[in-house]
């Protein structure tokens, strides 16, 4: 195959914010480091860069905004954004990624990262343009949430803009604080949400990113056989049930069905693992509601521009007017089932307020479930949830305790059944009814989070033993490896079994032929440079450990209990790269 388009080596530059002094550099990217993306450019850059020690919320911190290799190749699903740092919630290192607009915009500036270092003050916003990058005061934006922040900044920069921001959860400095990224309508939904990220870029100032998206003139050019590789990859996402049918209809909570069958979704802080009530929240209940309801909603919509799967939504009210976009499976695990709210129009307006004070529904979630497993609330309480989050937009002592997270909070109340590991809050699957996901989140270097080693779509008995630790090692190299090459976790299903789907894309724009074993060889390295970060910042393995109560108390209904041991765990991810 033939390199097409203009010289990548002289395009991709990174940008170096200073904070403190506001300057803003660059710097080349060239040869073997244009194949360094995403969440493999974190983690190098986090480890040669970042000293283990130091305070996630402190100026020797550095927050990284990484596009993948190709994010303008007009290729479905190329274009997350990811995020990391130090995490002010495990202290560990951390990854988060989004989707929305922001990748796309970058690489059309020929930009694949963003390193900010240092700490200022409140209230600035890095504005990114082909003719500069600089560093303005916005402190009239200080204390507005996401919505309202963004209205604004579009109003006194204009709307040809992708904007990454925080709300006032960041400006709080609160570990459950994320950073929102505008999707194609200019809508803040799409969040780096994990890990307290936002915390760290409002410990920076930067209360948000404006990038400019008026020239219309990407980094990648075309030719017939990037055409036909192209083809041949949306033909397989097409062929393929899960992104051709499943997410296209019913967005991420096409799984809520599968998972309730398992005994797997979280209830009432993870007690049942179904919840009865819960064909009024699945996957058809959402589809059904949407599509009946007209007006502005959408069953089926794309967060960026390209995507094929539309695995995203715009939920609306009985008049069709627009609540929010997206409601996705983890929402409505963590704020529905978890909680005991059988509504979609309830967990919808609060999966806008979370957006809008831009905090993580799982950590917030979790955290309320734990609080009313303790009687402090009583679960199915709308209207004290709805207080909780009040709270926390006060910035009040009662919604600080709730903004330090699922495990935080529950340490304040004195809780025993906290459903986190290494301090952040376990996502929407109980480890009993998916075990391969339970030894993910227990191993992951992430802490509980399931997209770093989804194993749903194995073929193996989810609620047995045998194979768990070997599925969830595979799904792990896996998706570090997609995250590092800025891939949406929903485009593995059709490659997974074919990465030359992938590497044929690659080869058209890089000239650089990869082998199955050297792509997977991207996800081992990756995952091995977070892991070597965690050790010196004191993360070992004996907290790769679900909580007790999982291997204690067997799953009401299903009669499941979590029963891999510690010495499993424990070499899920040893000799990665051997």
């Amino acid at each position: 195959m033939v390199v097409w388009g203009i010289n990548m080596i002289d395009q991709f530059i990174i940008l170096r914010v200073n904070a403190e002094t506001k300057e803003v550099k660059t710097e080349p990217l060239s040869g073997s480091e244009l194949l360094s993306a995403g969440r493999g450019f974190i983690a190098n850059t986090l480890l040669n860069e970042v000293e283990t020690s130091c305070d996630p919320l402190g100026p020797q911190n550095k927050l990284i905004f990484a596009t993948g290799i190709m994010p303008d190749s007009r290729i479905s699903g190329s274009s997350r954004l990811s995020v990391g740092a130090k995490s002010p919630l495990t202290f560990g290192i951390k990854e988060a990624n989004s989707g929305g607009q922001a990748a796309l915009a970058l690489a059309r500036l020929g930009i694949r990262a963003i390193i900010m270092e240092g700490a200022g003050d409140p209230g600035n916003i890095l504005v990114i343009s082909r003719e500069r990058c600089r560093i303005e005061d916005g402190r009239e934006f200080l204390g507005l949430g996401n919505y309202a922040l963004v209205e604004g900044l579009f109003e006194r920069y204009g709307t040809k803009k992708c904007i990454i921001s925080i709300g006032i959860a960041g400006e709080y400095g609160l570990p459950i604080a994320g950073i929102a990224v505008t999707d194609r309508e200019g809508y803040p939904g799409r969040f780096a949400a994990r890990g307290g990220l936002g915390a760290v870029m409002g410990s920076k100032g930067i209360k948000a990113i404006v990038i400019d998206m008026s020239s219309e003139v990407g980094t990648f050019g075309d030719s017939p056989e990037f055409r036909a590789a192209r083809k041949r990859y949306v033909a397989a996402i097409k062929n393929t049930p899960l992104t051709g049918e499943a997410l296209p209809k019913y967005g991420t909570n096409f799984i809520y069905g599968p998972l309730s069958a398992l005994g797997a979704v979280p209830v009432k802080n993870f007690s049942l693992g179904s919840f009865e009530r819960g064909q009024k929240i699945d996957g058809e209940a959402l589809h059904r509601t949407i599509a009946s309801r007209g007006g502005k909603g959408q069953s089926s919509h794309s967060c960026s521009t390209g995507c094929v799967v539309r695995c995203s939504n715009v939920y609306v009210d009985e008049e069709g007017s627009i609540v929010v976009s997206p409601i996705e499976y983890e929402t409505i695990a963590l704020l529905g089932a978890n909680l005991g709210i059988d509504s979609l129009d309830e967990i919808a307006k609060l999966n806008y307020i979370c957006n809008d004070l831009g905090v993580d529904t799982i950590e917030v979630g979790g955290g309320i479930g734990v609080a009313m497993e303790e009687g402090y609330y009583s679960f199915g309480d709308f209207k004290a949830i709805e207080a909780i989050l009040g709270e926390i937009k006060k910035g009040s002592i009662l919604g600080r305790v709730f903004g330090q997270g699922t495990y935080g909070a529950g340490k304040i109340l004195g809780a025993r059944r906290i459903p986190a590991v290494k301090r952040q809050g376990m996502p929407g699957y109980d480890p009993r009814g998916i075990k391969g996901i339970g030894v993910t989140m227990a191993s992951s270097p992430m802490g509980a989070d399931h997209t770093a080693g989804h194993t749903f779509a194995a073929d193996v008995n989810h609620q047995a033993r045998d194979g768990q630790v070997e599925i969830s090692r595979s799904a792990q190299i896996r998706r570090a490896m997609y995250d590092s090459l800025g891939w949406c976790i929903f485009h593995e299903a059709p490659t997974i079994d074919d990465l030359g789907l992938i590497s044929d894309l690659i080869e058209c724009v890089y000239g650089k032929d990869l082998s199955p074993e050297q792509m997977l060889s991207i996800g081992a390295r990756t995952l091995s440079r977070e892991i070597e970060f965690n050790r010196a910042a004191g993360i070992t393995l004996q907290d790769d450990r679900l909580p007790k109560f999982f291997s204690e108390e067997r799953l009401a209904n299903f009669g499941t209990i979590y029963d891999l041991s510690d010495e499993e765990l424990e070499r899920t991810l040893v000799d990665l790269e051997n």
